[in-house]
C-alpha cells in the first residue's frame, strides 16, 4: 500500500511489478483510467490509509509531500516521465 501510495500508481500494477521483478516503464503513463482506480483504491482502503500515515514518522510524511510537490513541477513543466 505504501509503495502504491508513494508511486501514485494503482496497488495493482506496484504488485505485479514486485512479483516480476519488472520495472520497466513501459505504458506507465499516468492515464485517467489509472487516476480512477487509484481513487477508488483510496475510498476503499482511507482507514488503512490513515492507520498507516499516523504511525510514520512526521518527517517521512514530509518526504511524501515534498515527492508530490515535485512531481506536480514535473507535470507542469511537461517532464516526459
Amino acid at each position: 500500500l505504501l509503495a502504491a501510495m508513494l508511486t501514485s500508481r494503482p496497488f495493482d500494477e506496484v504488485v505485479e511489478r514486485s512479483q516480476t521483478g519488472s520495472f520497466d516503464c513501459a505504458g506507465a503513463s499516468q492515464k485517467g483510467g489509472d487516476k480512477a482506480v487509484i481513487r477508488g483504491y483510496a475510498q476503499r482502503y482511507i482507514k488503512e490509509i490513515i492507520a498507516m500515515l499516523d504511525i510514520v514518522p512526521r518527517q517521512m510524511l514530509l518526504i511524501f509531500k515534498m515527492n508530490d510537490c515535485l512531481r506536480h513541477v514535473d507535470y507542469a513543466l511537461g517532464s516526459p516521465a
